[in-house]
């Protein structure tokens, strides 16, 4: 969170010295002490953005065979400077620029792989920036070279899909920034200062790098951005599209900088400030053991899936077996209208005037078992049966009237009581009854 009253800088560092912008325009010194990489900046400033230069970065072209610019991360960029360069990864803090690379079969270009530019930070310059209060709260961090680059080339609107080739270049008067745009896939780029080099020797140097970038094809790329007129006439490019100044009226490296950088729109395709870098966030520790917590983190999602399902489930059976209480409560209690708690109310009927429910329902348990015995040995036709007052009462049909009293004769002495016989009725081919017992 950024305080009120405090006002945001955009800087420069060209290697040696550090420029920054305020946000009325002016353009500052920012010293440093001889024992420090950072500057102090002013008191009630801090750094919003910040431009690197590209010498003292890591900077590689990258083709990788892969089917989407998405799948590329860190760790795979990693793998591919190492193993192509013996660039240990973990000396830097990358960040890159992707798309699908264009190639010609026949006539036809195809997308095969994913190509584009990686930069590194040394991962000491962004302990630095997460150790300084002042530096903590940058939001961009990016490469001097690809901001001013890659700001021409978006300007030119140009596209890949013809697999052309364009040379980007921008100038000031400490020196010239130049890259190569193959396929719509930057291939490189580079700065050369002026003081190093005269004009002659600047123009050869360009043109021998723009020459290995394209893989030898000299000259045979369009031509664009920002030039002086006496290198533009030492290059002598046969396409050239972009601006002339004359070498006084450009502006220094800084100056460049801090310009070009208020005038773009976005310059997010590059930020080293990604991802979850967060400032003394401490959680570094954490980045071996990634891998393991995402696969835990996946077997626990499997598990509370499994126990969610498990609990859907027992909750289906819950619903079935409770329809199933009502249906046998009310058949078991017609009289009952409303059921509360179905077994009490079932052993408060089973007892009676009993004083103890328990002993009452083990009794009633008891006698429907010993009819259940005497039903298999003499079957007859259930039709109601009764618990009241301690008291059983049952009716039915039975085949005969034999039948009847072998079915009452076996229940007395299965249970030790008297069955009464109520009533019974010979009218029909079964004798129908009603029994009781205590």
């Amino acid at each position: 969170m950024i305080e009120r009253g405090v006002s945001r800088l955009i800087v420069s560092f060209d290697g040696c010295s550090w420029y920054a912008s305020d946000p009325a325009g002016n353009v500052m010194p920012l010293p440093v002490a001889a024992d420090q990489w950072l500057p102090e900046l002013p008191e009630g400033f801090i750094c919003e953005q910040l431009l690197l230069p590209v010498e003292q970065l890591l900077v590689r072209a990258f083709t990788i065979p892969l089917a989407n610019p998405r799948l590329v991360d860190a760790a795979i960029l990693g793998q591919e400077l190492d193993d192509r360069a013996g660039i240990e990864p973990d000396e830097w803090w990358l960040s890159w620029q992707a798309d699908k690379a264009l190639t010609v079969y026949d006539g036809d270009v195809v997308p095969v792989q994913v190509g584009g530019m990686v930069f590194g930070l040394p991962v000491a310059w962004k302990q630095a920036l997460e150790s300084a209060p002042a530096w903590q709260q940058v939001r961009f961090i990016g490469a001097d070279a690809w901001v001013r680059l890659h700001g021409h080339a978006a300007a030119m609107n140009f596209s890949g899909a013809d697999h052309a080739t364009l040379a980007v270049f921008d100038a000031d008067q400490d020196g010239v920034f130049f890259g190569l745009w193959m396929g719509g896939i930057c291939r490189g780029m580079r700065r050369i200062n002026r003081q190093e080099l005269d004009v002659a020797a600047m123009a050869a140097e360009l043109t021998r790098t723009l020459s290995a970038m394209s893989g030898n094809r000299a000259g045979e790329y369009a031509a664009a951005g920002l030039l002086d007129d006496v290198l533009l006439q030492a290059l002598a490019l046969q396409a050239w599209q972009g601006s002339v100044d004359a070498l006084a009226d450009l502006p220094g490296r800084h100056a460049a900088n801090l310009e070009r950088i208020q005038s773009l729109a976005t310059v997010s395709t590059l930020n080293f400030r990604h991802g979850h870098w967060a400032a003394a966030s401490g959680s570094g520790w954490i980045r071996p053991w990634k891998r393991a917590m995402s696969l835990a983190a996946m077997l626990l999602l499997v598990w509370l899936t499994g126990v969610a399902y498990q609990n859907y489930s027992l909750g289906e059976q819950e619903a079935a077996y409770q329809q199933q209480i009502v249906s046998a409560f009310h058949q078991g209690l017609p009289d009952e209208k409303v059921m509360i708690d179905a077994l009490a109310q079932l052993r408060r009927a089973a007892g009676g005037g009993d004083g103890s429910p328990q002993l009452a329902g083990t009794r009633w348990l008891r006698q429907l078992a010993t009819i259940n015995l005497v039903y298999k040995t003499s079957p007859w036709d259930m039709r109601e049966l009764e618990w009241s007052d301690g008291g059983m009462k049952m009716s039915g049909k039975a085949g005969s009237l034999q039948l009847l009293n072998t079915i009452r004769q076996t229940l007395e002495q299965q249970m030790g009581v008297e069955v009464k016989l109520l009533d019974t009725d010979l009218s029909g081919q079964q004798v129908s009854f009603r029994m009781q017992w205590q």
